[in-house]
Order: structure tokens, then C-alpha cells, then sequence
């Protein structure tokens, strides 16, 4: 993992985001209550859309958006920890290969829609042999 944290993240923005060994890594400096209580969006593009789960094919995508540290969530659970200030968010990726992530966080207003308070997507199609440990290309989407 120190590999990870030490190159430029893929995404920078309110969290910096990378993608790591299965997993889609959240580091925010200056991390308070309020970062960790909104919600993440956590979209995944496969390869080959027949690896969806199959309620998911219709959309194209997986979603596994979720809020950290809560208890509900239908995949292997994202991990919070806490130091210095600065918290780290680890929400596995699923298996199989994937061709892009749109990740962000989303916050309700009062009349019940939703806004993003910060996104990014990462792209891999560009990105032959990422399996094999290259990194992905740098996201020119990300925005606060």
C-alpha cells in the first residue's frame, strides 16, 4: 500500500482517491465528522458487462455507493480509519476487470435531491495491462 499512497493520486479533489491491489483508496487531510457522514458514490464500469451482477446489467454499471461505517451494505464492507488529523477510506473493488470508476460523494438537500459535493472518474480503457500492476491513467473530471 505504500506504493499507493506515495504517487499522485488518480483522483484529487475534497478526498484524494486512488486505485490500488482491489481497492478504491480515500485519503482526506484535515479529515472531519462531516467528510466521513456524507455518502460515497462508488460506480464501476466493467470490461464485459456480463460480469454485473444480474439486476446491474440494465445499467451498465455497478453501484456500490455507501456511507462508512455503516453497518448495510450488500458487498464486502468499506474500512475507516482515523490519524493525525487525516482519515482513509478502503472500499474493495469487485473481481473482475474493470474499464473505468466514477467515485465522488453526494450530500440531500431539503427538498430530497441529491448534489455531488465533489466527483472524478478514473478511466482504464487506455490502460493496458493495469492487471499487471501499471497505473492508471491521471482523470481530468475530478472537481470540487
Amino acid at each position: 500500500m505504500d506504493s499507493a499512497v506515495s504517487r499522485p493520486p488518480d483522483i484529487a479533489a475534497r478526498f484524494d482517491v486512488r486505485l490500488h491491489d482491489g481497492l478504491a483508496i480515500y485519503i482526506r487531510d484535515g479529515c472531519a465528522p462531516e467528510d466521513l457522514a456524507a455518502r460515497f458514490l462508488l460506480h464501476i464500469d466493467p470490461v464485459d458487462p456480463a460480469d454485473l451482477p444480474e439486476d446491474r446489467r440494465q445499467y451498465g454499471f455497478d453501484n456500490r455507493n455507501f456511507t462508512p461505517n455503516a453497518a448495510a451494505v450488500a458487498w464486502p464492507r468499506p474500512s475507516v480509519t482515523r490519524f493525525g488529523g487525516s482519515c482513509l477510506v478502503l472500499a474493495p473493488l469487485p473481481g473482475y476487470p474493470i474499464r473505468r470508476v466514477h467515485t465522488g460523494q453526494f450530500v440531500y438537500d431539503d427538498g430530497g435531491g441529491t448534489r455531488y459535493s465533489w466527483e472524478g472518474e478514473i478511466d482504464l480503457d487506455d490502460a493496458p495491462g493495469r492487471a499487471g500492476g501499471a497505473e492508471p491513467p491521471r482523470s481530468p473530471r475530478a472537481r470540487d
